[in-house]
């Protein structure tokens, strides 16, 4: 019986490894519900995100969605950012605790910023993937260009989300997987907004 149970359980690890059978996969995955933030993170909006960052005179704009805990905040301290990726807001505040330890050693403010197009940062809305002129919007330059004017004015006086830090704040940045190749990328195009 044992053998049995031990040869079922290898069987359906490589059927649900197996690329043809993604939908066994699904449903042995333990379900995430991506609507339910942490307690100790607030939910914040950034209005006026700039839709597109190189064209001169697009003045259309969009709301992207923010996530941060400032619990172990003190002045003085960095601003932990992590480059959001491809999927929901939620799914990666949960998965990412490095930066919840760290914060506390470094009195770090921790802030994510959800990449466009996915959760619920929809620059179009539902219309969002409904053309290719609007899924043109969704680049990494782009969304690099999005995470650098919300780190830009969070060093502003009366800025859009209400909450300023001063303007020599360190910004140390964190992500996985395409989080992390933009993570990358933003320290190597924006050195003097990431350290």
């Amino acid at each position: 019986m044992r053998r049995f149970l031990v040869l079922a359980a290898l069987f359906l690890t490589v059927l649900a490894s197996s690329r043809r059978h993604r939908l066994l996969r699904k449903l042995l995955q333990k379900p995430v519900n991506y609507d339910d933030a942490p307690s100790n993170v607030e939910t914040v909006w950034y209005t006026n995100m700039r839709l597109d960052h190189f064209t001169w005179g697009d003045t259309r704009t969009f709301d992207m969605r923010v996530m941060w805990n400032n619990t172990f905040y003190k002045p003085g301290g960095p601003i932990f950012f992590y480059t959001g990726n491809e999927g929901a807001l939620e799914s990666f505040v949960t998965a990412t605790g490095i930066m919840f330890d760290l914060a506390p050693q470094f009195n770090a403010s921790i802030i994510f910023a959800e990449h466009r197009f996915y959760g619920k940062t929809m620059p179009f809305g539902n219309d969002s993937y409904a053309t290719l002129a609007n899924v043109g919007y969704l680049t990494s330059e782009q969304a690099l260009a999005d995470y650098a004017e919300l780190l830009t004015d969070l060093k502003r006086d009366n800025n859009t989300l209400g909450k300023t830090f001063p303007a020599n704040t360190r910004v140390i940045s964190f992500g996985g997987s395409y989080g992390g190749m933009l993570s990358a990328w933003f320290r190597q195009k924006y050195p003097h907004l990431v350290q």
